[in-house]
């Protein structure tokens, strides 16, 4: 736990991928549930996607659902198993064409169960219409950028909540719901190349949702009223018990 100086008031904050709920008031970039307040931190790794993406058109996207990534997730093998552990265990050695899937790195001590395929670069995977999106220690990092290409997501409902409001995306609207343990991956998968117009319209509105975070001076406006508030629920709570930065 850490302090931040604002207005020669100490700020708590909690750094790192932690989404354990807190009692208190305090400064996170992510939260399940509980006290905690969800701020804009570790910009550069988390939001320094605002660049144009290398996209291409939707008819010249591939019938093909991608996702790459490494082993994170508290529960790999606890509780049967994380967001992550389930999509690679299913999907990995797919015979479907149309899923590609792949671990590109064992991190955390997690066994390797089920080999390793390249990574890709974001340009290779935006020739696919579809982008699959998996919760790791916290929020999916990836899917920034994902929401911002024209490319369709299919992903569990958002557990996870940081400063792009993950779990106000709407089903059906910005993304396609699927399964939290992936069973039902291959259904919804057939649906999205069945339902070429509905999926295309939904890769579109994810750009919408974004666009919102876009204006700088308005994130910064947002940012020093979140900070306001912060200083002053911890006022009244007396709760800062982390060193000054």
């Amino acid at each position: 736990m850490k302090g931040l100086k604002g207005n020669n008031k100490n700020i708590c904050v909690e750094l790192g991928d932690s989404t354990s709920p807190l009692s208190y008031s305090c400064l996170k970039k992510t939260k399940i549930k509980g006290n905690a307040i969800i701020y804009k931190l570790n910009n550069e790794r988390h939001w320094n996607f605002l660049k144009p993406l290398n996209d291409v058109p939707w008819s010249y996207k591939n019938n093909e659902a991608i996702w790459r990534g490494v082993s994170t997730g508290h529960e790999w093998r606890e509780e049967g198993g994380c967001e992550r552990y389930w999509l690679v265990s299913r999907f990995s050695y797919s015979k479907n064409p149309s899923i590609n899937v792949g671990i590109t790195k064992y991190v955390q001590n997690v066994k390797h169960e089920w080999g390793t395929k390249w990574g890709l670069t974001k340009s290779r995977m935006l020739r696919s219409k579809i982008l699959i999106f998996a919760e790791g220690n916290d929020v999916s990092t990836g899917l920034k950028w994902g929401l911002q290409s024209n490319s369709a997501i299919i992903m569990p409902e958002p557990r996870v909540k940081s400063w792009l409001m993950e779990t106000m995306l709407i089903p059906y609207v910005h993304y396609i719901p699927v399964s939290s343990d992936f069973s039902d991956l291959e259904e919804k998968v057939n649906w999205c190349f069945e339902n070429d117009k509905e999926c295309k319209e939904i890769g579109e509105t994810g750009g919408c949702w974004i666009g919102q975070f876009l204006d700088g001076e308005r994130e910064r406006e947002v940012m020093k009223e979140i900070w306001r508030i912060a200083v002053e629920r911890q006022e009244v709570e007396g709760v800062c018990d982390g060193d000054v930065l």
